[in-house]
């Protein structure tokens, strides 16, 4: 690293903490994270570092490396339980307006840093963001499962405990009629030894 990458990426450190201030400010105004704000500022300090980290990576790191790492940090988001749309736009706002210029690079240093680092991000965030919705929507089929299987379970028991109560009330009444019957035969045969 020359004298002056030296320098400007000394200046951009400067302005991480800022920054991650400033990038914390837009997208968690309102929105409800589990995390303490101490916890929540340290984790968009990390994010922050790893968004310069990304910008200011030297010309011979692949950027394919890069996009994956500004994937991360877009997944880092979802992860926070920053996962709404509104989120991902003021991310790219604020992002935009002040992560690094390209004039702040070298020459020809990835004119499309920027749009690399932006883009990855957003690809990380969706993916993110659509795996927590297929794990909720999973969670949600298995509880309704889960529920169904239940109350057929709760419906079979209670048709079988129907089942044997109508059968014992049949048993019952088969068992007065017969009773039935047979005073009546007694009674007959009374009658018939009184005459």
């Amino acid at each position: 690293m020359n004298a002056r990458e030296q320098t400007t990426e000394e200046g951009w450190r400067e302005r991480a903490q800022p920054l991650a201030l400033a990038w914390q400010r837009a997208v968690t105004g309102g929105a409800y994270t589990p995390l303490a704000q101490s916890e929540i500022q340290a984790r968009f300090e990390e994010l922050t570092n790893e968004a310069l980290a990304v910008m200011m990576a030297p010309s011979h790191v692949p950027a394919t490396e890069l996009h994956a790492r500004a994937r991360g940090v877009g997944e880092q988001l979802v992860t926070l339980r920053l996962s709404s749309p509104e989120v991902l736009e003021r991310t790219l706002s604020v992002l935009a307006d002040r992560l690094p210029p390209v004039s702040a690079l070298e020459g020809e240093l990835l004119a499309g840093r920027l749009a690399l680092f932006l883009s990855g991000l957003a690809g990380g965030f969706a993916q993110a963001a659509r795996a927590v919705v297929l794990t909720e929507q999973e969670a949600i089929h298995q509880a309704y499962a889960l529920a169904l299987q239940g109350a057929q379970s709760a419906l079979a028991a209670e048709r079988d405990r129907l089942a044997r109560a109508n059968e014992a009330l049949n048993a019952e009444v088969a068992e007065r009629i017969r009773a039935e019957a047979s005073l009546g035969r007694q009674a007959a045969h009374l009658a018939h030894l009184h005459k």
